[in-house]
């Protein structure tokens, strides 16, 4: 779904979030009529001036941020990263694959940092444990006699 809670799976412009994303930093740059922005991504002139309507908000964001460093690279920002991770959500409801759900949304919850860390632990703590493993009588079993 888009972010108005449509989605506009229809529109080449609305179908993959990366396409989305270049196309508001293409408005927002500003760089190329509408007209080659319309032959760019196989649309028509009005299909590109309803888009920039409908994203304003966004391709002023886009506009301010473009002075960033990373402000091309669509993978580095959290927002675009998440928007992959709900068109995916997206397909796999559409398709009702469960453990793909489950996994693309444990993933969205490590990228939003909603679960703990994971530590792990390396080397000794200075101990060392034994088993004695046992019969019914409480005699030690010979292991070399199992084998």
């Amino acid at each position: 779904m888009t972010r108005g809670g449509n989605s506009n799976r229809s529109s080449p412009l609305e179908g993959f979030p990366w396409v989305r994303r270049q196309l508001i930093l293409d408005l927002a740059l500003d760089t190329q009529t509408h007209e080659k922005l319309a032959e760019k991504y196989g649309v028509s002139r009005y299909s590109i001036t309803s888009f920039k309507k409908r994203h304003a908000v966004d391709i002023d964001t886009a506009r301010v941020e473009a002075e960033e460093e990373f402000a091309g690279i669509l993978i580095t920002k959290k927002e675009n990263r998440l928007a992959v991770y709900q068109d995916q959500i997206e397909q796999a409801i559409h398709r009702g694959d469960h453990k793909l759900i489950a996994r693309l949304l444990r993933q969205v919850a490590e990228e939003m940092g909603h679960l703990p860390s994971r530590v792990q632990l390396t080397g000794s703590v200075g101990f060392q444990t034994s088993y004695i493993i046992t019969d019914e009588a409480g005699q030690p079993i010979d292991m070399k006699l199992l084998t």
